[in-house]
């Protein structure tokens, strides 16, 4: 076998494995009662909220939660009523990148997007650099104790996080059952600092190289 070839079949045994986990965990999200999902992401957004980090961040990106995830609509209303510069990400399938925008107003200044999230409108929101980011929310499915994640399949955290400050605090919201001890996980996958569930706070130790 050819080392291309080589990399080509462990790339494609990794996304198989990725996938098969990524697949089990969110049927186990999504089995979670919504009054139980309710209850649990406010406990979880109310953790968040109290971290030393994020009441010193001038400028927050978070994301619009979909499907079974953590509900973040009551953190970003927090946000906006603290006083904090609250940047969302906008999907750009032809750069395969997330645009950063500042919002005021979700009402008026988010639309239905991408795989059905609630993005900025790039007509009534401002454009921000990644320079500006003092602190990051990361979504995904499952997350392990040595600081990696599996996400939607798509890369575009993995892509976003090189280009963050490196001081910015990298944090997930997730309900218990989305831990697992390890995941798979190639080269070019970024880690996160700290998981924040409904029972504890799991910074990651040792932290990100």
């Amino acid at each position: 076998m050819s080392l291309l070839a080589e990399n080509e079949s462990i790339a494609r045994t990794l996304h198989q494995r990725k996938a098969a986990l990524r697949a089990e965990v969110l049927a186990e999200r999504d089995a979670l009662p919504l009054p139980q999902r309710k209850a649990r992401s406010q406990a979880i957004t109310a953790t968040i909220a109290a971290l030393p980090a994020f009441r010193a961040a001038a400028s927050v990106l978070l994301t619009a939660s979909m499907g079974s995830e953590v509900e973040t609509g009551g953190l970003i209303a927090q946000t906006l009523a603290g006083g904090q510069i609250l940047l969302l990400p906008l999907v750009n399938k032809e750069s395969r990148m997330l645009e950063l925008y500042e919002v005021v107003d979700p009402d008026t200044q988010l639309v239905r997007g991408t795989y059905g999230i609630a993005e900025p409108r790039p007509d009534r929101c401002r454009r921000a650099a990644y320079a500006e980011v003092d602190w990051v929310l990361v979504p995904g499915v499952v997350y392990a104790d040595d600081g990696f994640r599996i996400g939607y399949g798509g890369g575009y955290y993995d892509r976003l996080l090189p280009l963050l400050p490196p001081a910015v605090a990298r944090v997930s919201a997730a309900f218990g059952l989305q831990r697992r001890p390890v995941v798979p996980h190639g080269v070019h996958d970024q880690k996160i600092d700290l998981v924040v569930t409904e029972s504890d706070v799991y910074p990651i130790v040792p932290a990100r190289a």
